[in-house]
């Protein structure tokens, strides 16, 4: 016969039965346990699983007195969960971002500097990065760890090469090359383009990394050194743009002058892959996609190294990186969970499954890269700091989205070269005066 419990003792228990549920599905850590939460971005089912079912468990088992819960949050919504988490109080200890976001949370306060703790890693270490580190500096602090690194290349179709007589091993080095090798790669029906011979991103954020990529290989900056003033619509950056539409316009256009964003289409879908482009400005992710759905394309499809015109360079730089919640009471956790993230051993595994570049200049020879060799140039353009990123200003999205309009007038030939980029230096002249 079971004994009554009396009510306030039935009471009691029910609300530390409450308290103990609630404390392990809000973060807060019991007894002799730090629970942290981390958010990582995109919805890959393949990077979940790893991370959730294979290095999660790895860092608890060497560090038992550690805890994570680990959400995928997709990179469309992840700026608006994350300020929401920010205002109620909910925010992770650690999530992953891009380094454009950098300066907006630092200027909100919302992430928490990393010197002290990036200063107590070993020189090899600080060295394998390199500039990776100075991905997410704002004045004079580093708030991210970088976790991998891309940018855009020029990545072309062997095959297509030598059909048209052109050697594969001997790739564009110029604009004036790039310009004459992609009119020969170009085939066209009734006038009309059907294979291009150069497919670049000419539309919304890609028009702007595409043209960045030009006037970077011209020697020119999108901003002054201060980040207090347009600098693109310099004589460098008239000719890149210019550049550019000559590409898309006229009677010796190489490319197809689509509101297609390429960057976003299903790896079987790629222009390389389908045909539609014999050379195509690609970032090392839409590559992997290929890799895995398309092998037997991707053995015809090569990467050059960084072309030029008055210096070798092409947009990119840090990709993914981790940021400390300012509000974390766990930053001490937080960082060893970081730095597990981006170990040698940790990254390689990450890698092996993402297809991403590793921030780490070292793995240029590692497993990794000798099963993936399109990766090879990338690192290899990192080791040489010829990527070059976006400015690192807290209105920078909004700076770039009006870039972009203006590229696209231009590049459809609405506007010239020279008017779109006044145009645009003046209507972005007033967001960096708030800076």
């Amino acid at each position: 016969m079971f004994r009554r419990i009396p009510f306030l003792a039935m009471t009691l228990l029910l609300v530390l039965a409450v308290s103990v549920l609630s404390a392990c599905n809000s973060g807060v850590s019991s007894p002799g346990v730090t629970r942290i939460k981390v958010w990582f971005p995109g919805n890959s089912g393949l990077e979940s699983d790893l991370v959730t079912k294979t290095l999660v468990p790895a860092f608890e088992k060497a560090h038992p007195d550690i805890k994570v819960d680990v959400q995928y949050v997709d990179w469309g919504t992840l700026s608006p969960k994350l300020n929401s988490a920010f205002a109620g109080g909910t925010a992770p200890d650690v999530f992953g971002h891009g380094p454009a976001a950098t300066a907006g949370f630092a200027a909100a306060d919302r992430i928490l500097p990393l010197d002290s703790y990036i200063n107590k890693l070993d020189d090899a270490t600080r060295q394998d990065f390199g500039s990776m580190l100075d991905a997410g500096m704002v004045n004079g602090h580093r708030y991210l760890m970088p976790l991998v690194s891309d940018g855009l290349l020029f990545a072309y179709r062997t095959d297509l090469f030598r059909q048209a007589g052109l050697d594969p091993n001997h790739p564009p080095t110029n604009w004036s090359e790039l310009q004459q090798v992609a009119q020969k790669l170009t085939q066209r029906q009734g006038g009309k383009i059907t294979r291009a011979g150069l497919q670049m991103g000419i539309t919304g954020i890609s028009s702007q990394q595409t043209f960045a990529t030009f006037l970077y290989q011209n020697g020119g900056t999108l901003l002054d050194k201060d980040n207090t003033e347009v600098a693109w619509n310099s004589e460098q950056g008239v000719k890149a743009l210019q550049f550019m539409v000559d590409l898309y316009n006229g009677p010796n256009a190489v490319g197809k002058n689509t509101n297609i964003n390429y960057g976003t289409l299903p790896p079987t879908q790629q222009p390389l892959v389908t045909g539609e482009a014999a050379m195509a400005l690609v970032g090392s992710g839409a590559l992997a996609g290929i890799q895995k759905a398309k092998p037997d394309i991707m053995k015809n499809i090569a990467v050059m190294p960084p072309i030029g015109q008055t210096q070798k360079a092409a947009y990119g730089g840090a990709g993914t990186g981790l940021f400390i919640n300012k509000d974390s009471k766990h930053a001490d956790a937080a960082w060893s969970f970081i730095q597990y993230m981006v170990s040698v051993d940790t990254l390689k595994q990450y890698t092996s499954v993402t297809g991403t570049v590793p921030a780490r200049s070292s793995f240029i020879n590692s497993d990794v890269v000798q099963k993936n060799t399109f990766m090879k140039p990338y690192l290899e353009a990192m080791s040489a700091k010829a990527f070059r990123p976006n400015p690192n200003i807290a209105s920078w999205v909004q700076v770039r989205d009006i870039l972009a309009r203006y590229l696209e007038k231009s590049i459809v030939r609405q506007m010239t070269p020279t008017a779109a980029l006044n145009a645009a230096a003046q209507e972005a002249g007033s967001l960096l005066a708030k800076k």
